[in-house]
């Protein structure tokens, strides 16, 4: 499977943690599974009850762009709308077309774009999902969940420090976008990350890599975002625990180039 794509493993990490959970102990039901480093996210889905991960989904293979939708949406018990979506390629009002509906009224799909820059009024539900646009709209659920336009079950944004430094860690969602990275490969492409920022109230930071994947040695640059563009202070990106760069924050956000991102697992 491509590094680009996003797998039915990352899709669990991804959808327990941002539902505030840990991963389980024991053996899944899901047989693919089992022997995994994604068992325990696996098991834990199950115990959710998200409704895609059965005992014959193949969990290594890429995630479709509905199963994206809907899952993430199940993991944070967002109510979903009864009105049909307006991608032509998306008919009906079952659970899924409503998922994406409700998803595209929230802001976190936009559809597929032309060379034009134009809206070709198409979703492509079926198609596998680039890690780059998991991570655009995990970025999304943490911006609309620190100022209160998404109703998840557990906050994942972090109250503000009194330090005037945000520092963007390696929490599991993360890293979860650095997996994958095998061959070679840097998982460190765009993420969505969570951050103390340097004012007194409850922001989100999202964190953005222009190459993606990128290989060992490879330059890139890592852009930092605050939901507050009012914040200032200083940004330390980490890989780990290893610094691998700073800089300084200019209306929320601010940029440093690196090419020392370990490869992925």
């Amino acid at each position: 499977m491509s590094t680009l794509l996003l797998s039915y493993t990352e899709l669990a990490k991804i959808a327990v943690t941002l539902a505030g959970k840990l991963p389980e102990t024991g053996r899944p039901n899901n047989l693919s599974a089992i022997g995994d480093w994604s068992a325990g996210y696996v098991k834990a889905a199950e115990e959710m009850h998200l409704s895609l991960f059965t005992r014959s989904l193949d969990v290594h293979r890429p995630a479709t762009r509905a199963a994206v939708v809907e899952t993430l949406l199940e993991a944070l018990n967002v109510s979903l709308v009864s009105s049909p979506t307006s991608f032509k390629d998306v008919p009906g009002t079952g659970l899924v077309e409503q998922a994406i509906a409700t998803a595209e009224q929230l802001g976190l799909i936009h559809g597929d774009i032309g060379p034009q820059g134009l809206s070709l009024g198409t979703f492509r539900p079926n198609a596998p999902i680039r890690r780059a646009e998991v991570a655009n709209i995990v970025s999304q659920i943490l911006v609309k969940r620190s100022n209160g336009s998404l109703a998840p079950t557990a906050a994942v944004s972090s109250s503000a420090a009194s330090s005037n430094t945000t520092t963007i860690s390696s929490p599991s969602v993360a890293e979860t976008f650095r997996r994958g990275g095998g061959g070679g490969n840097s998982g460190g492409g765009s993420t969505s990350s969570v951050a103390s920022a340097s004012e007194s109230t409850s922001t989100t930071t999202s964190l953005v890599s222009s190459t993606n994947p990128t290989t060992y040695g490879q330059s890139t640059t890592l852009t930092a975002t605050i939901s507050d563009s009012h914040a200032t202070g200083t940004v330390t990106f980490k890989d780990g625990s290893t610094t691998i760069g700073t800089c300084s924050l200019s209306s929320g956000s601010c940029s440093s180039g690196v090419s020392s991102l370990y490869t992925g697992s």
